[in-house]
Order: C-alpha cells, then sequence, then structure tokens
C-alpha cells in the first residue's frame, strides 16, 4: 500500500505541475500594467524576436521580413515612403541588445544613446505589445461580451462588413491639426489635393480589411454645394466645400486604385426636423445621388448594401424623431437608408431584455456595452470603438465615466462583443477625426489613424481583430440568452430619457465530474516497475507541458 500512494502522489504532483503551467497561459482578466512603457516613445529601433524583425517609432511596430502586400502586390514603399526612415541604413547604424526576459534582440541607433535599462524597457514592451495587438484572445472579455438572444441570427462570417467612419475637414488655411491631441504618421495634411494622403489610407484600410469607408457630412444640411454658400445665409462655407469636395477626389483617387475601400456617404440633420419638412435633406440625398451614382467610374467605388447604395442619415443626438421611427419621416427609394443616433443605449430606443435597436437606426457611439441594430431576426450593425467619453458630471444622478483607451484594452472589449454578436455590419468610429470636442483627452480619443504618439497600435488592433470577426470558426450562434451586467441607463445630456433596469438572465454550464475508480491489490506487485512507471509518467508530463508552452510562447 505505502508504494501506490507514493506512486499515486508522484502522479499527483505531476498533475498539478501540468496545471500550474498550463494556468499560467490561459485567460487574462486584468489590464496589463502599461503605465511603465507607454512614454519611453521617440527613439528609432529595430526589435528581432524568433526571426521576425520589426521597426519601431513610438509605439509602431512593422514585420519587416515580409514586404508590406497591398493585394496581390507586394510593396515596400508605405515604410520607406509614408513613415520616414530606411531600413537598411538603420540595419548598418546600429547597436545591439539582447534581453534574456524576452529572449529579444534590439537594434538601437548609437545616437539615441541607449543604455540596457532602457532597452529592457522596450524589450518589455514589444512583448506586451505583441501580447495585445496578438494575444487578444488571451483575455476574457465574455462577462462583458454578453450573449446573443435565441430571437436573433448573426450574420455568417463571409458576410460582414467593416466600415470606418472617415473626415475630410482638414480644410487649407483652417489651422488643422491644432485642435487635436495627435499628429498623423504620415505627417499633417489637407483632405484637398493630397494625393499621397489617400493613397495612403487606400492602401492601409484596405491591407486592415476594411470594406467601406463612410465620409461624413452629418452638419451639412444647410450648405448649397452648386452656389458654394449655406442656404440660411448666404455666407460662404470654406469647411463645408472642403468636406464635399475633398469626398469627390476619394472617389476620383480610389476608382483607379484596384484594391482600395468603397465609399458611402453620412449625411445628417442633426436635430433639425425643419429640414425633412423644407426640402433640405433630400436636397443632400440628390447631390450625394447625381455626384456619385449617375457617374459610373464612381458608382463602382459606392457601397452596395442590402441591393442598393448605402446613406445614412445622422438624426442627432438625442434623436429628433424621438421614440417614432424615423423611416417614417423621411426615406428616399434610391438608396437603402439607415439611420443614426448617439448613444442608443441612454435613448431608450432600444430593447430593455436583450438590448436589441428598436427601428432602422445604427449608433454613432456608445458607453459600456454597445446596443445593435436589428433587422428582422438579423443583427445588422454593432458600432466599435477604442474610447468613449462621459456622460455628465461626477455627482450627477446619471453620471456614467469615461473610458479611455487603456492600451488597447477598451478598443478589444468592444471587439469582443461584436464577434460574440456578429453583426452583418461593423461600425468603426473613427479613422482621423481630430477633434478636441469629440476627443476631450489624449487618452478619451477614438481616431484609428496610425500616429506620432500612438504609434500603429490601435491600427495593428484593428487589422488583426477584423481578421478574427471576419474569419470566426464556428457557426453563428442563435440559440443563447443575454447576460452580463449593463451600465445604468442615463439622461443624455441633450435630452432626459429614463428606462428600467435591464433584466438580466445567467446561463450557467455546471462542470460534470468524470470520476473513474481502481481497485487494486497488494499480491503481485513489481515495486520497481510500479515507481519507474510513476516517474517516467512525472517525467513525461513535466516535458510535454514545457513544449507546448514553448510552442505557444513561439506562434504569438
Amino acid at each position: 500500500m505505502k508504494v501506490l500512494k507514493l506512486t499515486a502522489l508522484m502522479l499527483v504532483l505531476s498533475a498539478l505541475f501540468t496545471a500550474v503551467c498550463l494556468a499560467s497561459e490561459e485567460r487574462m482578466t486584468e489590464m496589463p500594467d502599461y503605465e511603465n512603457y507607454k512614454n519611453i516613445g521617440g527613439k528609432n529601433m529595430i526589435a528581432y524576436c524568433d526571426g521576425k524583425a520589426y521597426a519601431f517609432y513610438g509605439l509602431g511596430k512593422f514585420d519587416l521580413d515580409k514586404p508590406f502586400h497591398h493585394g496581390d502586390k507586394p510593396d515596400y514603399s508605405v515604410f520607406t515612403k509614408y513613415y520616414g526612415f530606411d531600413i537598411e541604413n538603420i540595419k548598418k547604424k546600429t547597436t545591439e541588445f539582447y534581453d534574456e526576459a524576452t529572449g529579444i534582440t534590439l537594434f538601437v541607433r548609437p545616437s539615441d544613446k541607449p543604455d540596457e535599462e532602457i532597452c529592457k524597457l522596450y524589450a518589455a514592451r514589444f512583448a506586451l505589445y505583441e501580447d495585445v495587438v496578438y494575444g487578444s484572445e488571451k483575455y476574457d472579455f465574455s462577462e462583458f461580451a454578453g450573449t446573443v438572444p435565441e430571437t436573433y441570427v448573426s450574420a455568417k462570417p463571409e458576410d460582414r462588413l467593416v466600415g470606418l467612419a472617415y473626415s475630410t475637414w482638414m480644410y487649407k488655411g483652417g489651422g488643422g491639426f491644432s485642435n487635436c491631441w495627435e499628429t498623423p504618421y504620415i505627417g499633417k495634411y489637407t483632405s484637398l489635393d493630397s494625393p499621397d494622403t489617400l493613397r495612403a489610407h487606400a492602401e492601409l484600410m484596405y491591407d486592415a480589411g476594411v470594406d467601406f469607408i463612410l465620409v461624413d457630412w452629418s452638419n451639412n444640411v444647410d450648405y448649397d454645394f452648386y452656389n458654394k454658400k449655406d442656404y440660411r445665409n448666404g455666407v460662404k462655407r470654406n469647411d463645408f466645400e472642403t468636406i464635399e469636395s475633398a469626398t469627390t477626389q476619394i472617389f476620383e483617387s480610389w476608382s483607379k486604385i484596384e484594391n482600395s475601400p468603397n465609399i458611402a456617404l453620412f449625411i445628417g440633420c442633426p436635430g433639425d426636423s425643419g429640414a425633412v419638412k423644407d426640402g433640405r435633406l433630400q436636397k443632400k440625398a440628390d447631390q450625394v445621388y447625381r455626384e456619385y451614382l449617375e457617374k459610373e467610374e464612381f458608382r463602382k467605388k459606392y457601397q452596395i448594401f442590402d441591393g442598393k447604395p448605402l446613406l445614412l442619415v445622422y438624426l442627432g443626438t438625442p434623436a429628433f424623431t424621438g421614440g417614432s421611427n424615423p423611416a417614417k419621416v423621411w426615406n428616399d427609394e434610391r438608396f437603402t437608408v439607415r439611420f443614426v443616433t448617439g448613444y442608443i443605449g441612454e435613448q431608450g430606443l432600444f430593447n430593455q431584455k436583450t438590448r436589441a435597436g428598436r427601428y432602422p437606426i445604427w449608433s454613432w457611439e456608445e458607453r459600456g456595452r454597445q446596443v445593435y441594430a436589428v433587422n428582422g431576426k438579423n443583427i445588422e450593425c454593432m458600432t466599435v470603438h477604442s474610447a468613449y467619453r462621459s456622460q455628465g458630471e461626477e455627482g450627477d444622478g446619471d453620471y456614467i465615466p469615461a473610458a479611455g483607451r487603456e492600451w488597447g484594452m477598451t478598443f478589444l472589449r468592444s471587439w469582443a462583443r461584436a464577434k460574440t454578436f456578429g453583426p452583418q455590419v461593423v461600425l468603426l468610429t473613427t479613422w482621423n477625426e481630430y477633434a478636441k470636442g469629440e476627443q476631450p483627452t489624449a487618452e478619451i480619443n477614438k481616431d484609428i489613424e496610425p500616429t506620432t504618439q500612438s504609434g500603429t497600435l490601435y491600427y495593428d488592433i484593428m487589422k488583426e481583430q477584423i481578421k478574427l470577426f471576419k474569419n470566426a470558426g464556428a457557426e453563428p450562434v442563435t440559440e443563447q440568452t443575454e447576460a452580463a451586467t449593463e451600465p445604468p441607463a442615463a439622461n443624455v445630456t441633450e435630452a432626459q430619457t429614463k428606462s428600467e433596469p435591464e433584466t438580466e438572465k445567467a446561463t450557467e454550464k455546471t462542470p460534470v465530474s468524470t470520476e473513474k475508480t481502481a481497485q487494486s491489490g497488494d499480491n503481485g506487485i513489481n515495486i520497481p516497475l510500479v515507481i519507474g512507471i510513476a516517474a517516467a509518467a512525472a517525467a513525461v508530463s513535466a516535458i510535454a507541458t514545457l513544449l507546448v508552452i514553448r510552442k505557444r510562447r513561439k506562434n504569438k
């Protein structure tokens, strides 16, 4: 019996060793400690790990072992032309450092005067960067993501689309990029007469898997494009002229680039029901059709949705239609029209039990777990963003705190919910808004375009998450129940709308214990053989565990 007990003890210890090692590789729920790494940028650097090479600018990272791919045509120009460094020169003029903790070799320019401590910080940040961008599946966002109500059906992965909100307001002499927190990696640009910028944006977005951009005309309803003045007061508007003329230049540029996203327009009459009654909204829709759909070369680039050109219409926040169906207020049969407002989750325009939106309304942005638009039983649209603003002031009864970028964690949580629900369209907000009114701090900032301050972190997260969103291995889930907690429904700043607390349902799976009992006796036992088998089993288990972990780390 003593021999059997000793054998059993050795096997138990082996199992415990395996469990502990693998547990360290399992899902994490805590946010990474990014505070130690985020403010040490600014040095040019190349990092080598597991045969891959990466070049840094601040938090930026690029895979240099293979060329940048634009469609099927390899092209290094995006790195050298748009990001301002020469690969070979940096490789020749560097000092080598190896970090044992991460297994990363760093090549740094001597002029940057790197020391061993700084290199360790860079190596740690690089490892963290890899983890956030390419290791997101380790993080457990299941409570935030919720589950799909049995009422609705997810889109098939091959049918899913990603739209990205895009701004064209950077006009000449308008002080563009003077009222924002970051500067584009490709340099400051104007929306008009910037062909290199348009090509760079097209290539970056297409390579990331973006299907179409949504050009923001949401505040332009008063602008008479053909007479170059405001309908109401006759004033010339350089800002609106730039926004609309630059849109035409995007069509002109991207229609000649084989692999580029499609384009859709986002018009609106925020808070202005009079624009529906007096025809200003219809005039803007007519302009879109005349300028981009009656011209064959542009029509090919216009995004088709549900069989017709997609036209989004901003209703303001809160929606001026209140609780009514906006499709009964205005429509244009030439388009697939979808209406947009902000913070549907705080306007009561959704089902409290399922968080499915009412009517054909898509959300511009949300706080907390996103509401989603449905069309019949189909989950049609969900917005995804990397941060969101607060509601009210701290101490107010309807206060909801802001969520900053948290070094990608807010973005990943938002994506986790979208991947769980599988809408037909993910609406990403935004690429390049660059406005402090919309992005109140550098941390509470939704822009995704690579910048000198944030590098390519949010772009890389977007690219990887789009890949996961469109290549989900499982069939769409249809028979589940929405669970997880919600932020309190609150008053929208511009209007009073209260809602009852959501009914929560929890679906838990009880683990099934499968135990087997073994009977054995002492008679005829070969003691050395039993001990030897147990020791060998323990060793094999330990070696196998370490090999699994090593393989996982190499695959990150």
